[in-house]
């Protein structure tokens, strides 16, 4: 533990401004987003999608930013997000990282421990 280092997002992301958001967004298309298995199954089914849930990606993204990240590593659920740190990256002229993913780690109720 004594080469872990902690960070927390809020650090970085409280300190955006809304012209960075709209800069963020700007490298992805809503067709993009509704790709994602998670929206196009509720898109098919009709069920709502929350304008606000298209800025995840985004915010982990820019984590990737902020930290310098060489490897991220997530559920196959996040592969999207993970990937949206790739694009913003090169956006903004830094070495994309290498994403890694795991398959999903199921609680003993036969539910997802975690969305992340």
């Amino acid at each position: 533990m004594d080469k872990a280092e902690w960070s927390y997002n809020s650090h970085w992301l409280g300190r955006l401004a809304l012209k960075d958001v709209i800069g963020l967004a700007q490298h992805f298309t809503v067709a993009q987003m509704l790709e994602r298995e998670n929206f196009s199954l509720r898109y098919a089914a009709g069920k709502p999608i929350g304008l606000h849930e298209f800025f995840y990606p985004l915010m982990q993204g820019y984590d990737s930013i902020a930290l310098g990240a060489d490897l991220e590593v997530g559920g196959t659920d996040q592969l999207f997000n993970l990937l949206a740190g790739r694009t913003i990256q090169r956006a903004l002229d830094q070495r994309p990282q290498d994403v890694m993913t795991m398959q999903m780690i199921w609680g003993l109720d036969g539910r997802k421990m975690s969305t992340s």
